[in-house]
């Protein structure tokens, strides 16, 4: 497919989105391929720094999850790279993870996704990596195709087959993304849909996400709430969240989030607990 200018501008707001509110990363936000910017063949080199908040609560049962998540990056027309520390605590539990992202461009209309992150202790997983594969199809359609692992300290390890499927509607962007799990006793099937609405340039505009199932990208407290890490796939959830992201002061790039949530518990199923989350996101531009 030919890439016109305001295809490849939609294409850059995915990605600023991305890194200013899934910073977070899966532990993750998160900040994946599927909002990756597609560079623009005269763009010049952009470097970025930024820094996110966020914050989940629990009616009863579960400690409440913090974290702060700072990042830097470096944006060419060949690709996205940057790196990101993640200080994370759930109750007296402390833990830091870092992690790089990788996000190649190919030509023709494709590009990757590569990441590998390492936790130091919990709440966060000792091993966490994905690949993904992303093309784009004709009357303004993508697609996308990979994978992300999981590695805890108990020595197992959960796999999860994902992929996307997105859709430019003028001012409008949609998408929806599963996961399965292909190594847990009880095979897990989640679904994540978003959409954005653009109502300035190409970094400004709202969003809406539904979840059903644990989404792994969309939560940046992973095992937050203290459920066993290769449980938590298996227990029904639904989120709804919303949020907005615009430009404010000396060039600030501004994101706002609130989620409200619904979680089975772990010990007790078919008992469910409501949740809430808050993220608040700044980035800014070196160059």
């Amino acid at each position: 497919m030919k890439y016109t200018e305001k295809s490849v501008d939609f294409q850059r707001v995915l990605v600023r989105w991305c890194l200013a509110v899934f910073g977070v990363g899966i532990v993750v936000p998160p900040v994946h391929a599927q909002d990756l910017l597609w560079p623009e063949p005269t763009a010049a080199p952009e470097a970025f720094v930024g820094t996110v908040v966020h914050m989940d609560n629990y009616e009863r049962y579960y400690d409440p999850f913090r974290s702060v998540t700072f990042y830097a990056g470096d944006r060419r027309n060949s690709g996205t790279v940057f790196a990101k520390v993640a200080l994370g605590q759930r109750g007296t539990t402390r833990g830091t993870q870092a992690e790089v992202e990788w996000y190649p461009v190919f030509g023709g209309g494709t590009y990757g996704y590569v990441a590998y992150a390492v936790g130091l202790a919990d709440p966060f997983p000792r091993h966490r990596g994905g690949m993904e594969y992303f093309s784009s199809l004709p009357s303004a359609f993508e697609a996308s195709v990979g994978f992300r692992a999981y590695a805890f300290r108990d020595r197992r390890t959960v796999m999860l087959l994902t992929g996307s499927a997105a859709k430019y509607l003028g001012n409008y962007w949609i998408s929806i993304r599963p996961y399965v799990s292909v190594n847990l006793p009880n095979a897990a099937l989640s679904v994540m849909a978003s959409g954005r609405y653009y109502i300035g340039g190409r970094d400004e505009f709202i969003f809406l996400r539904f979840g059903a199932g644990f989404t792994p990208d969309e939560r940046a407290g992973f095992s937050a709430s203290g459920v066993p890490a290769t449980e938590v796939f298996t227990l029904h959830s639904q989120s709804f969240g919303a949020g907005a992201q615009w430009f404010g002061w000396s060039g600030w790039l501004l994101t706002m989030e609130g989620v409200i949530g619904r979680q089975e518990v772990g010990f007790q199923r078919g008992t469910y607990v409501w949740s809430t989350s808050a993220l608040l996101g700044l980035r800014y531009s070196l160059r």
